[in-house]
């Protein structure tokens, strides 16, 4: 299970599983973040992990230099076909987290949408935190959206159901050595197809202490995409916005 995103992210089933992740998500945090930073238009954007590409359309849409890295070859298919349809020209790179490095200073570094804590090591888990502080501007920020540990813990759904594109998708969650496990069956017309989904469950406090050490300091904290101040119980989400 150790390199389940590698299966998960290139399925087709992917983007059926998270139908429900819409533009409106990605429209609230975009201006969370535009009316939190106030980074001028024709800044520089990078999007660690950048998936379909919503953000990068969305910020390349406000007139920012975007650029994307994802593992996922279909995912960035998709994105590129995302920036095709609109006619915003975003930069898209294949590339592993672990290991990218890119010459260029930019205003903005995003992770969003959970895209952390896939790797059983620590150390890699946080690599990319490291080695983004060459990377961004002394006055940038960097974006990272994330699970709040404690309302998983507190508010886990053991199971659900629901069917998407004729396709009958059920979940199953439990957390287990410190990870949330999700294992996925979904049934197509060709038979039943599974995948898993591993994530570690660090802290806040980890989280911020890993960022410190790669030089950062917290700004502001946000419990969910409308803005809402983090609460460590209640908070869905733990958005944290750093800068140099």
């Amino acid at each position: 299970m150790d390199k389940w995103f590698v299966d998960w992210f290139s399925s087709d089933e992917y983007s059926d599983v998270y139908a429900h992740r819409d533009e409106n998500d990605a429209l609230n945090l975009v201006k969370l973040i535009t009316e939190n930073t106030h980074i001028p238009q024709n800044s520089w954007l990078l999007d660690a992990a950048c998936g379909s590409g919503r953000y990068l359309n969305e910020f390349s849409e406000l007139g920012f230099n975007s650029v994307g890295f994802d593992l996922s070859m279909p995912l960035l298919r998709k994105a590129k076909e995302i920036g095709s349809k609109t006619g915003n020209n975003f930069s898209l790179i294949n590339a592993d987290m672990r290991n990218v490095f890119i010459k260029k200073k930019f205003d903005l570094i995003l992770n969003v949408f959970t895209s952390f804590g896939y790797f059983s090591r620590d150390e890699d888990n946080f690599k990319f935190i490291k080695n983004s502080s060459l990377m961004i501007k002394s006055s940038g920020f960097f974006i990272f959206d994330y699970l709040n540990k404690n309302y998983i813990i507190n508010n886990l759904i053991p199971y659900s159901q629901k069917t998407i594109n004729n396709k009958i998708i059920e979940e199953f969650r439990e957390i287990n050595n410190g990870r949330v496990i999700k294992k996925m069956t979904i049934g197509t017309e060709l038979g039943i197809k599974e995948y898993f989904e591993s994530v570690k469950l660090y802290s806040p406090e980890e989280i911020i202490e890993g960022f410190k050490s790669a030089g950062y300091r917290p700004e502001k904290k946000f419990g969910n995409y409308s803005g809402e101040k983090f609460d460590e119980k209640l908070s869905e989400r733990f958005i944290v916005f750093f800068g140099r």
